[in-house]
């Protein structure tokens, strides 16, 4: 067995500030949230298959220990100064792209593991079956909040995570709490800020409502979800910035960008695919795809009331055939 306190060693060595160990057993309580949700109709899109679930075994057979690592990102950022720039990107979206860079650090973490008898690794962010959020609160990296991020007593909530398989045995990491929910107390302000209701009740979150979801949804919006997403491009920090427990040292952040997370509509509407990819494939934004973010881009034009921007894309639709997505989303705007 690895001890954890080698494993914490290594992880600091190859610039990992965060890291814990679960045991690779059955885990309910995805299972149950996902149930819910589902009965309720809430699902965002982006859910994993029901049946792999809290199910480590079934990704990855064989699998003995779970080894997740935090990295912190940079929350606020200075303003640009163009005043077109009407579309603002998620902090951790913006500048790099945290998948690839979690994945990295995460092979870096398993190859250490391997020189230690570990074995083959599987490595997943974001993108795996397993819930990377509920893994850091049982390897001892956090608490949920009310606005149902992860809240590290030293980072904030302003962290990205990831994990990987082994079938190692590694010494596991005690959780802070038994019981998920983070010491709010009477704290409300991630309910007050956020602008559609979307936080609710004591730790409860309507999907449909968050503007971070709507953002990534592929689907047609209705002119309501256009009106609450405002000038989210690409998701939503109006609950992490409220949150009291992110005002963090800049000096603890691992990850930033060194421009502002806002940009002009037009960078998105005159590019093609080819364009989009040579700019922004570096961006975290990026994966969904540039047809999404072009009619997010024109519901920010609208959102902004820059009566400016708004002629200006008026006299942009008039002189080229624009593709039915654009279209459709002009229209209804228009309509309002």
């Amino acid at each position: 067995m690895i001890a954890c306190h080698r494993l914490e060693q290594a992880a600091r060595d190859l610039g990992i500030p965060m890291v814990g160990v679960v045991d690779a057993i059955e885990m309910q309580v995805p299972q149950e949230a996902l149930l819910r949700r589902i009965r309720a109709g809430e699902l965002s899109g982006f859910e994993p298959e029901l049946e792999m679930v809290g199910m480590p075994e079934k990704v990855m057979p064989g699998v003995r220990s779970i080894v997740v690592i935090g990295l912190p990102y940079e929350l606020y950022k200075s303003r640009t100064e163009d005043p077109e720039a009407v579309c603002e990107i998620s902090s951790m979206a913006w500048g790099y792209d945290y998948h690839d860079l979690v994945r990295e650090k995460l092979i870096a973490l398993g190859e250490w593991l391997a020189g230690h008898g570990s074995g083959e690794c599987m490595v997943f962010c974001d993108t795996g079956p397993l819930n990377d959020r509920y893994l850091a609160f049982l390897a001892g990296l956090g608490t949920y909040g009310r606005h149902q991020l992860l809240i590290n007593s030293t980072y904030g909530s302003a962290v990205v995570f990831g994990y990987l398989l082994t079938r190692g045995r590694i010494e596991s990491s005690p959780p802070q709490l038994t019981q998920p929910y983070s010491e709010c107390g009477a704290c409300r302000i991630c309910q007050e800020a956020c602008p559609t209701g979307a936080l609710c009740g004591e730790f409860e979150f309507v999907t449909s409502r968050c503007i971070s979801s709507l953002t990534q949804q592929k689907r047609t919006l209705t002119m309501t979800e256009a009106v609450w997403i405002g000038p989210a491009l690409y998701g939503c920090e109006s609950c992490q910035k409220a949150c009291p427990k992110n005002r963090v040292s800049s000096d603890t952040v691992l990850l930033r960008s060194m421009s502002p997370n806002q940009l002009n509509p037009f960078e998105l509407l005159n590019s093609n695919k080819k364009d989009f990819q040579q700019k922004f494939r570096h961006h975290g934004f990026s994966w969904r795809g540039l047809k999404t973010l072009q009619r997010n881009a024109v519901i920010n034009i609208y959102n902004s009331q820059n009566l400016v921007l708004i002629e200006k894309l008026r006299q942009w639709a008039v002189e080229r055939a624009l593709p039915d997505h654009l279209k459709q989303v002009i229209e209804m705007m228009e309509g309002d």
